[in-house]
């Protein structure tokens, strides 16, 4: 007896790719979220940086003034 030929279905396959389309969408949303708090965060630290620099030159001038 020689063995029969059994016909292989093809496995179904599931709809993988609809349930990552949305936890893509979620990771941009999420990702333009975060640079707003980025652009934030720039904007004091170069807000801090000018007035360490005032204060910086405002020093310096009362040095010079006072004879330091």
């Amino acid at each position: 007896m020689a063995p029969t030929k059994v016909e292989k279905k093809p496995a179904e396959k599931k709809p993988v790719v609809a349930e990552k389309a949305p936890a893509k969408a979620e990771e941009k949303i999420s990702k333009e979220g975060g640079s707003d708090l980025k652009k934030k965060k720039v904007k004091k630290s170069i807000e801090t940086y000018k007035i360490y620099l005032f204060k910086v030159k405002m020093n310096r001038m009362f040095n010079s003034m006072m004879g330091f």
